[in-house]
């Protein structure tokens, strides 16, 4: 049996010896599942120093464990790995999908039989050890059943039991990759609640271990936990829904965040716990949890700076848009107050709530995005300067007072009132700040 092998891939390794090199991996299921392969591995018996000397390309190792060499070239690049035996190679490799090589004429070597398992749409380990030896394959696992579509035959879920500890005292930068490579395919919610089911989801954030047994009765679920995998599951049905175009294009560019904040948008609920009138109160949980998300982040899951504070944002904004649409008619001041200070993740905002909702009474709840659909008629308004804003430039030099907390409030105070007011003339403004900031007086 032969592989077809692109002209662009044979360009780059046609001075390499036909024998003794193989593709293997990835690049090699995706040809035989007719998927488009994205990179390609690479082995051979030649040093990673003499690999770089043939292909004329500077080596970068991406993972000294098992010494691996990455070269780049136009858009694409090779992953590199020297290698003794190409049968002992296969055999260390994580999946049996995964342990079907191909020399550089395209001729496949499959001595474990991934290629049944492809068939058959299955995963299974390339060795009884895989798991225990690299536990973020745990993770690769899950990863490779929503990409693919596959199933975890019972050796892999065995494995999965006995190793699940192990990912604790993995590297957390590995296992941020792999769970936001999880979370870039379909069904996430069915995915992060299989993740619960198999325990890897409290494994990998302890956090959560607090919300498994803390009642909170909502729709279809009895526990905190509950509604936390309900939520994130309902990220998926709310994303099915007539939106505007911004709330759709924030689910592709900041899925993951999205995600992350349903997971824990409540799960401070604990510490904020209290009984009023025979009813449970969480007041400031989403205040706490948008506190505690950024170092719980960083420490469990090294995520980016820019993600974390996403997250942040959305949790601790989250309540904002609930209390909003209970008032029977929402004020401009109040839509921009919140559109300003959710910055560009008002489309994401919208869509957290609408996942609350749907996930705490069991219903579509569009009221959001007539919100958001506000929120984007106010700023159409603002950009054509049928409003217009002051910045603190123009206070400080209007009423001659020093930079402070002061400025904050009035810029606030005074936007918000153009908003709702339409005013088009800043000197109106001014006389607003000059009748309702009694402090500007004393300075």
């Amino acid at each position: 049996m032969f592989l077809k092998i692109e002209k662009e891939i044979k360009n780059i390794v046609k001075i390499l010896d036909h024998s003794s090199t193989y593709i293997v991996g990835g690049y090699v299921r995706d040809k035989l599942m007719h998927r488009e392969p994205k990179d390609i591995d690479i082995v051979s018996y030649l040093s990673t120093v003499e690999m770089s000397k043939r292909l004329k390309l500077k080596p970068y190792i991406v993972n000294d464990r098992f010494n691996t060499a990455r070269f780049y070239f136009n858009d694409r690049f090779i992953d590199y790995n020297c290698i003794e035996n190409i049968n002992s190679d296969l055999k260390r490799r994580d999946f049996k999908i995964n342990s079907i090589a191909c020399d550089l004429n395209g001729k496949i070597y499959d001595p474990l039989g991934g290629i049944s398992d492809i068939d058959n749409k299955v995963i299974n380990l390339s060795s009884t050890i895989s798991l225990g030896e690299d536990p973020i394959r745990i993770l690769r696992a899950f990863r490779f059943k929503y990409q693919l579509g596959f199933a975890l035959s019972p050796s892999v879920k065995s494995s999965v039991k006995k190793n699940i500890n192990l990912l604790s005292a993995s590297p957390k930068e590995r296992i941020y990759i792999e769970f936001k490579e999880l979370l870039s395919h379909n069904d996430r919610g069915k995915a992060l609640r299989e993740l619960y089911k198999a325990g890897i989801l409290c494994v990998i954030f302890p956090d959560l271990d607090k919300t498994l047994k803390f009642i909170h009765i909502k729709n279809k679920s009895r526990f905190l936990m509950g509604h936390l995998l309900n939520t994130v599951e309902a990220v998926d049905i709310v994303s099915k829904e007539r939106m505007p175009k911004e709330m759709r294009d924030y689910l592709k560019t900041r899925m993951f965040p999205l995600y992350l904040s349903a997971l824990f948008h409540d799960y401070c609920k604990p510490e904020s716990f209290t009984v009023e009138k025979r009813k449970q109160r969480f007041y400031n949980h989403d205040i706490m949890a948008s506190q505690r998300i950024e170092k719980m982040l960083k420490r469990d899951l090294k995520a980016s700076n820019e993600e974390t504070n996403i997250i942040a944002r959305l949790i601790r904004m989250h309540m904002r848009p609930h209390f909003l649409l209970k008032e029977d008619r929402p004020t401009d001041r109040g839509i921009y107050r919140l559109f300003r200070e959710s910055a560009d993740d008002a489309a994401g905002l919208m869509i957290l709530c609408m996942a609350d909702v749907l996930s705490s009474e069991g219903r579509i709840e569009r009221g959001y995005i007539s919100m958001f659909r506000r929120m984007k008629s106010i700023e159409a308004r603002i950009l054509k300067k049928q409003v217009r804003l002051l910045n603190g430039d123009e206070i400080m030099e209007f009423f001659k007072i020093k930079p402070g907390r002061l400025i904050g409030e009035m810029i606030d105070s005074a936007n918000s009132w153009a908003v709702e007011n339409n005013v088009t003339d800043k000197k109106i403004i001014f006389d607003y700040l000059k009748e309702n900031f009694s402090e500007i007086k004393r300075q």
